[in-house]
C-alpha cells in the first residue's frame, strides 16, 4: 500500500491485500475512501479515486487545499485527540461512517450500473460519483449523454456525427473477427486492419482500455479474469461476440437450394396460439338483376383451418479456455450448423405436411379420392397422359359453394429418381413431325425434392398465392433467427442462445394433385 494525498478527486495507487476488489468498490484505507477504478486480485496495485469524507466542520464546504502527506496525518491525529475518549460518542461516530460507507458503495453501484448499461466508461460513473447529483440526476445525466451520442432527426433514427470512439473500435474488431472466421463472406474493413492478426486476449484489452480501465502489464490470465469474472461484463466483450453471431445468422449463404418457399403461402402471428386460417365461398354468385328489382346478397360458407409458431433453439458456449486459447471454432460452426439447420426444420415442417398427407380441417387425408385430388391406376406414372389427367383434376377443383375456380398448375414436383423424366417432359424439342411435339414444352417450373419418400410419386401444383394450399407462419417481428448471449459467472463461459420462431399448416387441397405414379 502506499500513501496518498486526501484531496477530492485525486487518485492513489493501493495495493489489494486482504480480499480481491472489484471496479467501483469503495476501499477504506487509513480513514480515507476512494473507487476502485478496475479490479485486482491480492497482490495487484490498482488505482483509487479519492472520496471526500464530510465532517460536521467541513459538510457544507466545496473542498479544501491539501497539504503535504506528514501534514495530513498530523491533522488527522489532531481531530481524532480533540474527539475526546467517551466509548459511546467512538462507537456511534464509528456506526455513522459505516453506514456512510454503505451509502457511498450503494450510489457507486447505481450510479455504475447505469453508465455501463448505456455503454458509457467507468470514468464518466467516477465523475458523476464525486458529483453533488442525486442518483436520479445521475441516471437522468446518463441518458441525456447518451441522446447527444445517438442523435434523432425528425423522430427517425439517425447516425450520430459524434459516435464515440469505443462504439467505433468494438464495429472494428467485430469486423475483423467476423472476415478471421469466414473470409469468404466477410470483407475487411478500412477501420479494422490495425486490429488484424490480434489475438482474442490483445483484443480484449484494446476494449477494456476503451473502457478506462489500464491493462497495461495484464497477462493472459488477468485479462480472462477482468472480461470474465467482472460486473461490467454486460458491457463490450460479450456485446461484440452477439454481434458476430447476429451478423453470421443474417449472411447469405450458398446452401443446397430448398424450394419449400416456393409452394406455401407466408403469413405471421402474433403469439404462440393457434391462429385460425379461413377459406370463404360465395354461395349465390352474380345474378341477373331487373330495373327496379332487388339485389340478392351472398351468402358465406367458412372453412376453418389452424397454424400455430412454436419456438426452436439451439446454442454456443464460449468459455475462458476458447479465449486464452484463442479459439474461435465455436463461431465458425454458425453457417454450417446453426443456418443450415433452420433450413433444414422449416423444409422438413413443410414438406413433412405432403409427405405425410396431411388431415385437413373436415378429417379427411390432404390427397384422397373425395378431395379429387389423387391420380391412381397403372396410368399414374409420370408420362404425358399422366400429367394430362392430373391438370384436368385440378382444373375440375370448385369451391366450398360448389363453383369450379379454374385452377392453374404452376409446378410438377417430383422426387430425384424422376428428375430426368420430368425435364424431358417440359423441355422444349424442334420436333421433325406434329406428332412429336411436346405439348407441355416449358409449362411448369420443376421442383425436385429428395424429402419425397416414394420414388415413383409425384405432384402438380397451383402457385399459392392464387390458390390457398399450405401456409407457414413467423412470430410477428421475429422472421429471422435471433441471438441473445448470457454470462455464467460460476463456470467462466458465456452463453449464445440461436432461436426462430416457425410454424407451418396444411389448410386446402384444391391447389395440389398427387400422382401415386404406378
Amino acid at each position: 500500500m502506499s500513501k496518498r494525498a486526501k484531496k477530492r478527486g485525486q487518485t492513489t495507487q493501493y495495493v489489494v491485500t486482504d480480499e480481491p476488489v472489484k471496479a467501483g468498490d469503495i476501499i477504506t484505507v487509513e480513514g480515507v475512501d476512494g473507487v476502485a477504478l478496475s479490479d485486482g486480485e491480492i497482490g495487484d496495485e490498482i488505482t483509487l479515486s479519492i472520496i471526500e469524507q464530510p465532517t460536521p466542520d467541513n459538510e457544507g464546504e466545496e473542498g479544501r487545499d491539501a497539504g503535504t502527506e506528514e501534514e495530513e496525518i498530523e491533522n488527522d491525529e489532531e481531530e481524532r485527540e480533540e474527539e475526546g475518549d467517551d466509548e459511546n460518542d467512538r462507537d456511534e461516530d464509528n456506526q455513522d461512517d459505516e453506514e456512510q460507507r454503505k451509502g457511498s458503495r450503494r450510489r457507486m453501484s447505481a450510479i455504475t450500473r447505469a453508465t455501463r448499461a448505456a455503454g458509457l466508461p467507468d470514468s464518466y460513473a467516477i465523475e458523476l460519483f464525486h458529483s453533488k447529483k442525486t442518483i436520479d440526476q445521475c441516471r437522468a445525466a446518463v441518458i441525456e449523454k447518451l441522446a447527444k451520442r445517438n442523435p434523432r432527426s425528425n423522430g427517425i433514427n439517425g447516425t450520430g456525427v459524434g459516435l464515440e470512439a469505443g462504439t467505433k473500435k468494438r464495429a472494428a474488431v467485430q469486423n475483423a473477427l467476423l472476415h478471421r472466421i469466414y473470409p469468404a463472406k466477410f470483407s475487411l474493413d478500412a477501420g479494422a486492419r490495425e486490429f488484424r492478426g490480434m489475438t482474442l486476449v490483445e483484443l480484449g484489452k484494446e476494449l477494456l482500455s476503451g473502457q478506462g480501465i489500464n491493462t497495461r502489464g495484464m497477462d493472459k490470465m488477468a485479462v480472462a479474469d477482468m472480461i470474465f469474472k467482472r460486473s461490467h461484463s454486460t458491457g463490450d466483450f460479450p456485446l461484440l461476440l452477439e454481434g458476430v453471431i447476429d451478423k453470421m445468422l443474417r449472411e447469405q449463404y450458398e446452401f443446397a437450394p430448398e424450394y419449400w418457399d416456393k409452394i406455401a403461402r407466408r403469413t405471421s402471428v402474433a403469439d404462440f396460439r393457434e391462429k385460425g386460417l379461413y377459406m370463404v365461398g360465395g354461395a349465390n354468385g352474380m345474378k341477373k338483376v331487373a330495373e327496379g328489382g332487388e339485389i340478392k346478397y351472398t351468402t358465406l360458407k367458412e372453412s376453418k383451418s389452424t397454424i400455430r409458431v412454436e419456438s426452436y433453439a439451439e446454442g454456443i458456449m464460449f468459455t475462458r479456455q476458447a479465449f486464452i486459447n484463442d479459439d474461435l471454432s465455436a463461431f465458425a460452426i454458425v453457417p454450417s450448423s446453426f443456418v443450415r439447420d433452420w433450413e433444414i426444420l422449416r423444409g422438413n415442417m413443410v414438406w413433412g405436411l405432403i409427405v405425410d398427407n396431411a388431415k385437413m380441417s373436415d378429417g379427411k387425408a390432404m390427397f384422397s379420392a373425395d378431395h379429387g385430388n389423387l391420380l391412381t391406376g397403372t396410368d399414374s406414372a409420370l408420362s404425358e397422359d399422366s400429367l394430362a389427367a392430373a391438370k384436368v383434376l385440378l382444373s375440375k377443383q370448385k369451391d366450398l359453394a360448389g363453383k369450379t375456380i379454374r385452377v392453374l398448375p404452376k409446378y410438377l414436383i417430383v422426387p430425384p429418381e424422376l428428375e430426368i423424366t420430368a425435364k424431358k417432359l417440359v423441355t422444349a424439342t424442334t420436333p421433325a413431325k406434329v406428332s412429336d411435339v411436346n405439348v407441355f414444352a416449358n409449362e411448369f417450373d420443376i421442383i425436385v425434392e429428395p424429402r419425397l419418400t416414394d420414388p415413383k410419386g409425384w405432384y402438380l401444383a397451383a402457385d399459392p398465392n392464387a390458390v390457398d394450399t399450405l401456409y407457414y407462419a413467423y412470430l410477428e417481428g421475429n422472421e429471422a433467427l435471433r441471438v441473445n448471449s448470457e454470462e455464467d459467472f460460476n463456470t467462466d463461459t458465456m452463453k449464445y442462445a440461436v432461436r426462430g420462431d416457425f410454424g407451418a399448416s396444411a389448410i386446402d387441397y384444391r391447389g395440389m394433385v398427387k400422382s401415386a405414379g404406378k
